[in-house]
C-alpha cells in the first residue's frame, strides 16, 4: 500500500475537522504576523488587513487568543495553530489557504459527512449549490453533473458546486458561521454526537498487516499536517512492532502540487508525486520478490529559487534529492516510546 498526505488521525490527536474549524478561526488572525507576509499569496490578502484584525479582536473577546494588541494576538493564535500539529515549516501556507478558503470548505463539509446530514439538513446554514449568473442557488443540469465526476476534487467549491452559507455583518461576516461549526463539532448535543461518533468511526488503530506499506508527506504540507496524521500515526504502528511501514517525510514539499507551476510556489517546494510514483515501484518490487521499500527518513529536497526574471529554474534531480537504504543521520524511528523525526 501507498499514501501520500493522509488525512489519518488516531487516538489523542486532534482529527482533521478538530483542527480545521479552529484553523478557520485561528489562521486569519495568524496571518498578520509580518513573518507570513511574504509567503505564497499573503500579497493577494492585503485587501483583508480589517477583517483579519477584526477576527483577533472577536478572538481574544472570547478568550481564543491571548494578548493586548493585534501582534500579541497574533502571535497567540500562531502558537494555538502549532500545538494543533502545524510546525513552523507549514506555516508557510497559511495565506494559501486563507486564500482558497480551504478551512471552511474542509469544516463545512466534514461536519456534514461525518454527522451524515442529509442534503435538506443545513448544519450552522451551510448548504451545495450550483449558483447562476444572479448569484442564486439553481438547478444542476445534467452537463454539470457530467462535470462533477470529471472535474470535482470532491470538497466544495469544486466544478461549479459552490458553498452558500450565513453571511454575517460588520469586517468579519464569516465568523458567526465559522464559530458554529465549531461549536457544533464540541457540543454535547444529538448534533455534536453525530459528528463525534462519525469521527470517531475514522479513527486509525496504528495495526497494520505484515505487507508493505508507505507513506508519504511533505514537511511543508499546511493542510494535512504531518504532527496531526503521519507523525502520530506512524509513533502508533511502530509502537505496535510494524516493521515493514516505511514512512518518507520529504523537505519542501507541501500539499498541492498542482500550485507548483506558479512561481511563488516553484521557487519554494518540491512535488511529491516523483516520490509517490518511486514507492509505488518499490512496493511493486518487493511484492514480486524483490527489495523492501527504502526505510523511513527525512529525505532532502533542495529549493530552486527564483531567476533574475521572477521565474522558476528548470526541476533537476538534485532538487528532488534521494532516498537512501541507509538514510543515516535522517532516518526516522522510536526512541523509547516516542517518534524521532530529524530535522
Amino acid at each position: 500500500m501507498v499514501v501520500a498526505a493522509p488525512q489519518i488521525s488516531v487516538a489523542g490527536v486532534p482529527s482533521l475537522l478538530d483542527y480545521a474549524t479552529q484553523a478557520a478561526l485561528l489562521a486569519p488572525c495568524a496571518q498578520l504576523l509580518p513573518e507570513l507576509s511574504a509567503t505564497p499569496l499573503a500579497p493577494f490578502l492585503a485587501l483583508r488587513q480589517a477583517e483579519f484584525q477584526a477576527r483577533c479582536s472577536a478572538l481574544a473577546q472570547r478568550g481564543w487568543v491571548a494578548g493586548g494588541d493585534l501582534q500579541a494576538q497574533a502571535r497567540s493564535a500562531y502558537e494555538r495553530l502549532r500545538g494543533l500539529g502545524f510546525p513552523d515549516t507549514a506555516m508557510s501556507n497559511n495565506a494559501t489557504n486563507i486564500a482558497a478558503d480551504l478551512w471552511r470548505a474542509v469544516a463545512v463539509s466534514y461536519s456534514q459527512a461525518y454527522a451524515r446530514a442529509g442534503a435538506d439538513e443545513r448544519l450552522c446554514g451551510y448548504y451545495f449549490a450550483m449558483l447562476g449568473a444572479d448569484g442564486k442557488p439553481r438547478v444542476a443540469t445534467d452537463a454539470d453533473r457530467a462535470a462533477w465526476f470529471a472535474n470535482s476534487s470532491g470538497v466544495a467549491p469544486s466544478a461549479g458546486v459552490q458553498i452558500v452559507g450565513p453571511i454575517g455583518e460588520g469586517a468579519d461576516p464569516a465568523l458567526a458561521g465559522l464559530l458554529c461549526l465549531r461549536q457544533a463539532y464540541e457540543a454535547k448535543t444529538p448534533l455534536g454526537d453525530r459528528i463525534r461518533q462519525g469521527e470517531g468511526e475514522l479513527r486509525a488503530r496504528g495495526q497494520l498487516p505484515n505487507r508493505p506499506v508507505v507513506i508519504i508527506h511533505g514537511r511543508e504540507d499546511g493542510l494535512v499536517p504531518v504532527g496531526a496524521t503521519s507523525r502520530p500515526y506512524v509513533e502508533s504502528v511502530l509502537r505496535h512492532g510494524a516493521s515493514s511501514l516505511s514512512y518518507w517525510e520529504i523537505e519542501h514539499a507541501q500539499h498541492f502540487d498542482g500550485f507548483l507551476p506558479q512561481p511563488a510556489y516553484a521557487s519554494r517546494h518540491v512535488p511529491l508525486l516523483p516520490y509517490f510514483y518511486q514507492a509505488l515501484d518499490q512496493v511493486y518490487a518487493k511484492l514480486n520478490g524483490g527489495a523492501a521499500p527504502a526505510p523511513s527518513q527525512v529525505v532532502r529536497s533542495q529549493r530552486r529559487g527564483l531567476n533574475a526574471d521572477g521565474s522558476a529554474p528548470p526541476m533537476t534531480a538534485e532538487h528532488l534529492g534521494q532516498l537512501r537504504a541507509d538514510p543515516g543521520s535522517d532516518a526516522i524511528g522510536l526512541v523509547g516510546d516516542q517518534l524521532v523525526v530529524p530535522q
